[in-house]
């Protein structure tokens, strides 16, 4: 009886998935594909080859090379789920209680602080710095919605590593590498992420608030792009009664492919090269370098044999079946593929076939116990040999294959494939010549009892300690695994792409010697023009745009002397190379040549190594200048796009000028019994400084002074949200929910504390310094809270001076110490002055900074002048003293003097 019901075809048409299909996946895993036929484990000579020291800067620059002209991008399956991380800790939160679990759970408390959200779990399960940590709920506040949520979270948005500064995601990770690996010649540093698509707008606000910042700090421009997984490539499960695996409202389960279901995605790039990493493939800064070095080894390899393929394939479809010596020699050492069978083996088009496949190019190193399949040689439907990487659920355990192969090596998550067929046509990824679908690995997983209806489903539970092997620690990486020791390479197919050209331009009179040269050049793949005059070339070149011009001297209508100078007075070809070929060898005819816009000079009779060297040299200097050109004509572009650009930034840092200035201290704003005044000077404009007053009830003032780290727009953003979040109705500077009989008056201390919660640095990307005082107008006490600000400076009626110190670390560093706070009493006659370190750090035209002495001695010498006169004379003086220059930071001085108790 058929299992899918009418309900279940519309279901799965919804999806393009046909009826049929279903059918076919349904007897598959009813009847599983049999286990690979392993012949032997791969080894260095027999399927692994081992590259020499020696050959490492040629394929170094073989990379480069191809980086710099923006033939690679990045391609990086994002759309797992971090559930698969966390299902042991999932299995413990939903009441399993067995061994994997609780060890778990226990481990999980007993080295949290390794973790690198280590902070932000202890803050969301409300624990303090010094708490023993609670397995259950330490868990819960992991994984719970009402937490961090990472159960339900793409596993590329769960942090991963945590720098000074910043915790910074899988998907950061891989925006890093991406500008460290691939950045091309004009800076842009392309990369493809397939991503779930209710997540993506997740990814793309992360990125909309990372990028400027991995611009500038890793100096390139980030060219990112997203795709989903079609749901047409969604799979069925079955239970244990062989039918079909079913959601609670009794539609089917479907779940994502695994990354084969990309292909489509792969296909669709347009890219000659691409390097493939999982998204908890990543490593940390200062860990890179290694791997980068080996992803440049192996990216040069594939684009030496795909040059290979192609020189091959050439001769195949020129020379026919003379050519399948070489390339059956190249197929056996390379390729790890055996030949065709039988009678095909003799016939070109056979070897064609084989050759016209994607090329994979994987590393391998030794295995260390870490999961990951391994090279064997294996038998495929037609008996014939082949070296593939196998996963350990294809190898039949009975079989002792495993056994046989203790020393495996384990592929590189990092894989450098060619998308190209020769010229500029996309090799098929889509066909079933690289597709099997009768392939597939024998995987039992335990799925959820309750599994809630929903667009999509995400993938089985799998028993396994995914959180505490996948590296999230501090410092730590994820998989990659490329030793010092040496990294190996296993065979993969075939190709990726050549330049596409439009020719070269034979001229020559006699037919003789032009079928020659022209013959040369065929016979290596190269597209040829003939012309027998120099009116006939001259026509053929403007109509057909070749790469290069060979061009004899001697025509019967005019010597190739003026053929050349009239193509260098065209400017649609002006730029084409000519190398002169004659039979003249005077010294001066030669100079001649060269002086009229030449390239170079080939002697008859040929030599034809030195032909085709001299004609390489040529078009690869052609296409250089191609795309310096390009490169050029982009950066006019982009150079009038800052320009209109920096017209409207200016126009926007007017704006948010004369917004700053508007939430500084309004000119009548005084507290009964306090004077007060300011100054204010931004670097640019725009600032990362503000200050104020807050009246906080009828006899209680609030005072502040903030800095926020860096300078302009991004930085006056968060000092505007900063004075917004410290207005008194918005709850943090007075609370709306205090006790009866409390004072809604939150303490300095306090107030940092929460400000220190509502701006992590993961999410604002600028710390603050900021100093927090409440002052009681009556009695002139004064109670302070400082986060690593400089120490408000209190100057007494007799001299004396006081620095207010109490407080603690930046705001946003999610810091474990607490806010000390601190108490003062002003006598009549007593200032403070709050200022911002732009102060103390000017620096003259000698590099002597200021200091905070020459400030106190300053400050102390206008005792008696009036605050607003003080204020501009501290204003002048280091104006004087900085040679008047711009400051480099922000400029801030807050004061006030107390003139005795209010009514």
């Amino acid at each position: 009886m058929d299992a899918l019901s009418p309900a279940d075809i519309e279901q799965l048409a919804a999806r393009g998935i046909s009826a049929d299909e279903a059918r076919r996946q349904l007897a598959l895993l009813r009847q599983p594909p049999p286990y690979a036929r392993v012949l032997r484990p791969a080894t260095v000579g027999d399927g692994i080859h081992q590259l020499d020291a020696a050959d490492e800067p040629r394929l170094l620059e073989r990379y480069d090379r191809a980086r710099r002209l923006g033939q690679i991008l990045r391609f990086v399956p994002a759309s797992g789920a971090a559930s698969r991380m966390f299902k042991v800790l999932e299995a413990y939160r939903s009441g399993v209680r067995d061994d994997p679990t609780v060890a778990a759970a226990e481990r999980l408390a007993a080295e949290l602080d390794r973790f690198p959200f280590a902070a932000e779990l202890r803050r969301a399960a409300g624990l303090d710095g010094g708490e023993a940590a609670d397995p259950r709920r330490l868990i819960e506040a992991l994984l719970g919605p009402g937490g961090l949520d990472y159960g339900r979270m793409p596993k590329g948005l769960v942090p991963f590593h945590r720098y000074t500064d910043h915790l910074r995601t899988a998907f950061e990770e891989h925006l890093v590498a991406t500008l460290e690996q691939v950045r091309d010649g004009s800076g842009a540093a392309r990369v493809h992420f397939t991503v779930s698509p209710e997540h993506e707008e997740r990814f793309t606000a992360l990125l909309d608030r990372r990028r400027l910042f991995f611009e500038r700090r890793f100096e390139g421009r980030l060219e990112v792009a997203f795709s989903h997984q079609h749901p047409r490539t969604d799979t069925l499960a079955i239970d244990d009664d062989q039918l079909p695996v079913r959601r609670e409202d009794g539609s089917l389960l479907l779940r994502p492919g695994g990354h084969g279901a990309l292909i489509e995605n792969l296909a669709a790039l347009g890219t000659p090269v691409v390097l493939i990493r999982n998204i908890d493939n990543v490593l940390p800064d200062g860990r890179r370098g290694i791997a980068r070095r080996w992803s440049g080894l192996l990216c040069g390899l594939l684009l030496e044999l795909q040059d290979r393929v192609f020189d091959l394939t050439e001769r195949l479809e020129t020379a026919g079946a003379a050519a399948i010596g070489a390339t059956r020699t190249f197929v056996d050492r390379w390729l790890g593929a055996g030949p065709p069978a039988g009678e095909d083996a003799d016939r070109p088009e056979s070897w064609l076939r084989l050759l016209r496949r994607p090329l994979r190019v994987c590393g391998m190193v030794r295995n260390e116990g870490q999961p990951g399949g391994g090279p064997f040689w294996v038998l495929d439907g037609l008996g014939r040999e082949s070296c593939q990487i196998v996963e350990g659920s294809q190898i039949d355990p009975g079989s002792g294959a495993a056994r046989r192969a203790p020393g495996r090596g384990d592929p590189l998550q990092s894989r450098r494939s060619g998308l190209r067929a020769r010229g500029s046509t996309p090799a098929t990824l889509s066909s079933r010549r690289v597709r099997r679908p009768r392939h597939g690995l024998r995987v039992d997983q335990v799925l959820r009892r309750a599994i809630p209806a929903g667009p999509r489903a995400t993938r089985p539970v799998e028993r396994s300690h995914g959180l505490l092997e996948h590296g999230l620690r501090r410092g730590a990486g994820g998989n990659l695994r490329a030793g010092e020791d040496g990294l190996r390479l296993a065979a993969g197919r075939a190709p990726g792409r050549r330049r596409a050209m439009n020719g070269i331009l034979v001229v020559d009179d006699h037919p003789t010697d032009r079928r020659l040269l022209a013959g040369i050049l065929e016979r290596e793949g190269f597209p040829v023009f003939e012309a027998a005059t120099g009116g006939e070339a001259l026509e053929t070149a403007a109509s057909r745009k070749p790469d290069l011009i060979l061009l004899d001297i001697c025509l019967p209508d005019r010597d190739g002397y003026d053929v050349c100078s009239t193509l260098r007075t065209h400017l649609e070809t002006s730029d084409i190379p000519v190398i002169f070929v004659s039979a003249i060898e005077a010294k001066e005819e030669i100079a001649r040549g060269l002086e009229l816009g030449g390239s170079d000079f080939i002697h008859k009779p040929y030599c034809t190594r030195e032909v085709l060297a001299r004609i390489r040299t040529h078009l690869q200097i052609g296409q250089l200048n191609s795309s310096l050109q390009a490169v050029n004509d982009d950066l006019l572009r982009l150079n009038n796009d800052l320009l209109e650009k920096q017209k409207r930034l200016e126009e926007d840092l007017k704006a948010a000028a004369q917004i700053q200035q508007a939430l500084l201290p309004a000119g009548d704003l005084h507290p009964p019994g306090v004077e007060t005044a300011w100054t204010f000077l931004p670097c640019e404009g725009v600032g990362g400084d503000i200050f104020n007053l807050l009246q906080l009830d009828e006899h209680r003032w609030g005072l502040y002074i903030v800095d926020v780290t860096g300078h302009g727009v991004p930085s006056a953003m968060v000092t505007v949200s900063v004075a917004q979040s410290l207005a008194p109705h918005l709850g943090i500077t007075v609370s709306s929910q205090a006790r009866r009989g409390d004072s809604p008056i939150a303490p300095p201390a306090a107030v940092l504390t929460r400000l220190d919660q509502e701006y992590p640095l993961e999410r604002f990307d600028r710390p603050f310094t900021i100093c927090y005082a409440v002052l009681d107008t009556r009695t002139g006490e004064l109670a302070y809270s400082s986060a690593a600000h400089p120490p408000p400076i209190v100057l007494r009626v007799d001299g004396s001076v006081e620095r207010l110190e109490e407080g603690g670390p930046l705001i946003g560093m999610g810091a474990f110490l607490a806010f000390d706070e601190g108490r003062t009493r002003l006598a009549a006659g007593d200032r403070v002055y709050f200022y911002t370190d732009g102060i103390v750090e000017h620096c003259s035209t000698g590099g002597e900074l200021f200091g905070e002495d020459r400030l106190v001695a300053l400050l102390r010498d206008g005792a008696g002048r009036g605050l607003e006169e003080l204020c501009r004379r501290v204003m002048r003086e280091l104006t004087v003293f900085g040679g008047r220059r711009p400051p480099r930071d922000d400029i801030s001085l807050l004061a006030l003097e107390y003139r005795g108790g209010s009514p």
